[in-house]
């Protein structure tokens, strides 16, 4: 038999930088948000996109692969 190489991040989620897309979705969307909100106010918009991209971070490397995916599917968010 040969030996077939498999890809070693063939399941991964696409990469921008080094955010991964459900990641840079988070940051889109609070980055829009906080201009359509108050756009003077853009300092506390990168505040909180900080701090939602490290908790979504944590999130995802303490738990299960999939499982923001799985836990988004749960809540009826995700077809």
């Amino acid at each position: 038999m040969e030996e077939v190489d498999i890809p070693r991040y063939q399941d991964a989620l696409p990469q921008l930088f080094w955010w991964e897309l459900d990641v840079l979705v988070v940051v889109i969307g609070i980055f829009i948000a906080g201009i359509w909100v108050d756009p003077t106010h853009l300092l506390a918009t990168f505040v909180v996109i900080v701090f939602a991209t490290r908790s979504m971070n944590r999130l995802k490397g303490d738990t299960l692969d999939g499982a923001l995916h799985h836990i988004v599917y749960r809540t009826g968010l995700l077809p």
